[in-house]
């Protein structure tokens, strides 16, 4: 019986960045050259099973495999996975995975702390499908706050701010808010008929997270444009993120450190300013880049350092109680 995968070439490096969105797969040289990109769907385990985690990893590693020309019964030196909605216990599993050479799993925060301050002590406030707050110093594991998924809420998230304004439509459809330009143009953006179809696309959607996520392009288009409806369920959804980063900032020091503003929702230019004046009036001044670099490229720098001896295990995240 010939083995499937016969040898390895600790020359490879593959790198998973999986988000509610989409997931991204890169295969590396030792020397960080890009040799092969994949993107597949979402992955989650609020709507994906583990038999169906662990069948988009491995079509993702022989996409990737595939555009880089390479071998697919050879596995990589390593492979660095960082996925939202998973816990330490659920990455265990995929230690064993043939095929991927040593694994290393993790949340998809550690990219992004990568991408903000590299080595150096930083902060990053997340807004994507979800949100989070992480940081980490020079020397420490990362620490990490929210992720709480759509059913808990994730403050400020895409899922939240489409939560918040999809609301607002289903109120207006019910005659108990008045009608307006806002209301109407999600109504538009979804398709919605009347109150009871507004039910049947939320409730009945494979991934409510997602399906409400979907409108926030629209809101913050209309926030820039000047809709007080948009601006208020915005600023109000922000200033709940807002108050779970000041209670995470205070479990640092006052020394320096790099504050960065990521995921879709918070780079956004008007969406990033306003979240910048929401921290800052809690006692988090600036300044707060927002970091647009793709994650895939913030676990590619990962997979370098692990190339040249620096293993992704120091940066381990430890889940801490959210200070009261």
């Amino acid at each position: 019986m010939i083995e499937r995968f016969p040898r390895s070439n600790p020359g490879l490096w593959l790198g998973v960045d999986g988000g509610g969105t989409k997931t991204d797969f890169q295969l590396v040289s030792s020397d960080g050259r890009v040799l092969g990109e994949a993107t597949l769907g979402g992955i989650n385990r609020n709507y994906c099973s583990e038999t169906d985690v662990v069948a988009m990893l491995e079509e993702g590693r022989n996409r990737v495999y595939s555009a880089a020309g390479v071998d697919t019964r050879i596995a990589p030196g390593g492979t660095i996975m960082c996925m939202a909605g998973f816990g330490a216990e659920f990455f265990e599993r995929f230690k064993d995975l043939s095929g991927f050479g040593e694994v290393f799993s993790a949340g998809d925060h550690l990219p992004l702390l990568e991408l903000c301050g590299g080595d150096e002590t930083c902060l990053i406030v997340h807004s994507g499908t979800g949100s989070f707050v992480s940081g980490r110093f020079a020397t420490d594991p990362a620490i990490y706050w929210g992720g709480y998924g759509y059913i808990l809420i994730d403050p400020g998230s895409g899922a939240d701010i489409g939560r918040r304004a999809v609301r607002r439509t289903f109120e207006e459809c019910s005659g108990v808010a008045p009608k307006s330009d806002f209301g109407e143009r999600i109504r538009e953006f979804y398709g919605f008929r009347d109150y009871d179809h507004v039910v049947e696309v939320v409730y009945g959607s494979a991934s409510a997270a997602r399906t409400m996520a979907e409108c926030v392009r629209l809101v913050v288009r209309m926030l820039e444009e000047g809709d007080q409806l948009a601006v208020g369920i915005v600023r109000e959804a922000l200033g709940e993120l807002a108050a779970l980063a000041v209670r995470v900032a205070g479990e640092f020091s006052d020394e320096p450190c790099r504050r960065g503003l990521t995921g879709g929702v918070l780079t956004a230019p008007s969406v990033a300013e306003l979240m910048s004046r929401e921290l800052e009036e809690r006692g988090l001044p600036g300044p707060w880049i927002p970091v647009r670099e793709r994650p895939i490229e913030g676990v590619r720098r990962m997979l370098v350092k692990w190339a040249h001896g620096l293993h992704p295990g120091r940066t381990l995240c430890q889940r801490t109680e959210v200070p009261a």
